[in-house]
């Protein structure tokens, strides 16, 4: 292969990995999906995050929308910097087949995702949790709880 050939092998691979992608590893992403990615799910993935690193499992968490807001709500990021939970630049996206193709689990939050689902991966309904804006603290408390099934499950399935 000569250095011209090297060169544009790398330039190839530079770019397919650096649009905000990562090379996929494995599908160990758990989706949740909210209506408009503003609260119960980035609530969700932001616990989530934190607990399975304290686990020490190889999970990551990706939060989206159906009808995503051009932000988190103000609740949100009150309550998820009340719980030391960082997520400054965190911005609601729409998901994606290709977002559903690469999970490993979804979690929905009272809606139907209308995709095809992957054989083999299971979407948890999370449905009647509590409005964010109307008692942070509830809704989150149920949102943790069932986080905590969800890691026990995921490190059940890592023995």
């Amino acid at each position: 292969m000569n250095r011209r050939n090297i060169y544009l092998l790398f330039v190839l691979l530079f770019f397919s990995c650096s649009q905000n992608e990562k090379p996929q590893e494995s599908k160990n992403v758990v989706l949740f999906v909210c209506k408009h990615g503003a609260a119960r799910s980035p609530i969700a993935a932001a616990h989530f995050e934190k607990l399975i690193s304290e686990k020490g499992l190889s999970y990551t968490a990706v939060f989206k929308g159906t009808e995503p807001n051009s932000s988190l709500t103000a609740e949100t990021l009150i309550g998820l910097s009340y719980d030391s939970l960082n997520v400054a630049g965190w911005v609601p996206e729409k998901v994606s087949q290709k977002d559903v193709d690469g999970a490993a689990k979804i979690v929905t939050f009272d809606l139907d995702l209308d995709m095809e689902t992957p054989m083999g991966v299971e979407v948890l309904e999370w449905n009647g949790i509590p409005s964010i804006s109307e008692d942070y603290e509830i809704a989150r408390n149920e949102i943790l709880a069932r986080v905590d099934l969800l890691i026990e499950s995921l490190s059940d399935t890592e023995k």
